[in-house]
Parts: structure tokens; C-alpha cells; sequence
């Protein structure tokens, strides 16, 4: 998981990953899948 973190990341911002896109790849999509929910 530091490979994500330190390597993978940081190339995804420096071609323009937005903050909201952070957080649905990293919380809300795992959230939503670790606890089944569904797309509404």
C-alpha cells in the first residue's frame, strides 16, 4: 500500500487528479464496497 501512497498518487495529482477524486477512489468507493452498499 505505500507504493499507492508514495509513488502511484503523486503522479495521479501531477496529471490532475482532483481532491474529490481522491476521496471517492480512496474512502468512498472501499466505504461503499466494505459494506455493500449500493449506487444510487
Amino acid at each position: 500500500m505505500v507504493l499507492v501512497f508514495e509513488k502511484v498518487l503523486p503522479a495521479l495529482r501531477e496529471r490532475g487528479l482532483s481532491a474529490d477524486d481522491e476521496r471517492r477512489i480512496f474512502v468512498d468507493n472501499p466505504r461503499r464496497w466494505l459494506t455493500g452498499e449500493r449506487l444510487s
